[in-house]
């Protein structure tokens, strides 16, 4: 008989295992008994440690990263509508009195405004330039506002028989023909904001939309979302920076 089991012996005793079972782990007592695995060194949980901060430390910094690329692809934030309005012919003088003028030239057709909040008063497809927007006297320019301007768009269709919007997107030109979505909608994979249909002059007046947003960092731009009417020449550059 080998040396004892006291375990084996208690279980036996008890009556919990046969005396087979009993003779059979006497006779091998040790091929029973659990060998403990080595414990892993201070070493190596130090280093477990630290690969799991820096897993932690990228996915912060990856989920950051992908945050700021998509800030850097909306137009504007915070966006506001107002109801549309007919505007009475009487009234658009006052209405362009309440625009914030900005340095104009001519030379590269192109408006820069200083910070602060921003009202701008867009006249779109007037009889004397057909099928153009027109800010501050200028066709379709290239705007230039700083980050984080609250900028209020009020576009006036002048058009005497076609509907129109100002619309502002995160895709350039070219521009096909088919109809593009307005406020809120897709242009392919860019997004887009803007007024809703403005309906054509009437002898009561000009259909007209205010929107507000606040400018998001990029390089933008406005169009009319009709079919057609952007690959025709209506859209310029909105330039946030």
């Amino acid at each position: 008989m080998s040396a004892t089991d006291p375990h084996s012996d208690r279980l036996y005793a008890r009556g919990e295992i046969s005396r087979e079972e009993w003779m059979q782990r006497r006779s091998s007592p040790t091929s029973l008994t659990p060998v403990p695995g080595p414990r892993p060194s201070g070493s190596s949980r130090t280093t477990w440690l630290v690969v799991a901060v820096f897993l932690v430390v990228a996915i912060v910094a990856a989920t950051a990263f992908l945050a700021s690329l998509g800030a850097r692809n909306v137009p504007g934030t915070n966006p506001t509508y107002l109801p549309l309005k007919q505007l009475a012919p009487a009234d658009l003088s006052a209405l362009n009195a309440s625009a914030t003028h900005g340095l104009a030239f001519a030379g590269n057709n192109s408006l820069w405004f200083s910070p602060g909040p921003v009202t701008l008063v867009v006249d779109v497809s007037p009889p004397t330039h057909d099928m153009a927007f027109v800010v501050q006297g200028l066709l379709n320019p290239t705007i230039h506002v700083a980050p984080g301007t609250r900028v209020t768009i009020v576009a006036v269709n002048l058009d005497l028989d076609m509907y129109h919007t100002w619309t502002l997107a995160t895709n350039g030109p070219p521009y096909g023909s088919m109809p593009m979505m307005g406020s809120g909608g897709m242009m392919g994979s860019g997004s887009m904001m803007g007024t809703t249909m403005l309906g054509p002059a009437t002898s009561q007046g000009f259909w007209t939309q205010q929107v507000s947003f606040t400018a998001s960092a990029g390089t933008y731009w406005y169009l009319c979302a009709v079919a057609g009417h952007a690959s025709e020449g209506m859209y310029g550059r909105f330039v946030v920076q």
